[in-house]
């Protein structure tokens, strides 16, 4: 049986410092998963903020050990919602195992570091991206993917804390 499944809660015995946010991420078979994880007070409106023309964003995260065998470490990528559409940039990988908190961020992204998720193909020379221009909601995505037939992993938790977005 292939299936997926993500949970997200506070954690309040954990953080950089605590409390942190707890995903937890559970599949089944051959194939990957994505979740998105929103902030309501990670809001920008150009209108009252004047014009964008570049976004960082910086966080801390940690991830516990996983099964052998069961894929790649937990990816996050910073994540941009305007109206109904959904724009994503590169990814950023979190290393299973290290129970050390490391501190993450992208610099100076621009709207052509962002492609629409829902559409996405590597091929379109022009993919459409967000116009920052217009109001901007800001958090991140959470991904997993298994290369392996018959590999379930349960409950792969990574922390994030101190999830910061800058717009300049």
């Amino acid at each position: 049986m292939e299936a997926a499944t993500v949970g997200a809660s506070k954690r309040a015995d954990e953080g950089n410092p605590e409390p942190s946010r707890s995903i937890k991420h559970s599949y089944c078979g051959v194939g990957g998963m994505i979740a998105g994880h929103w902030n309501t007070a990670n809001t920008f409106d150009p209108g009252s903020d004047g014009p964008a023309t570049l976004v960082s964003i910086t966080f801390d995260a940690r991830m516990f050990p996983f099964a052998e065998g069961s894929g790649v470490d937990m990816i996050l990528r910073t994540l941009i919602k305007q109206g109904n559409k959904f724009f994503e940039s590169g990814a950023i990988e979190v290393e299973a195992g290290d129970l050390d908190w490391e501190t993450n961020s992208r610099t100076c992204l621009t709207a052509n570091s962002f492609f629409r998720q829902e559409t996405f193909d590597p091929n379109d020379p022009n993919p459409e991206r967000p116009d920052f221009s217009e109001s901007m909601q800001f958090g991140f995505t959470t991904a997993n993917s298994s290369p392996n037939a018959g590999v379930c992993v349960e409950n792969r938790e990574a922390l994030v804390d101190n999830f910061i977005v800058n717009v300049q």
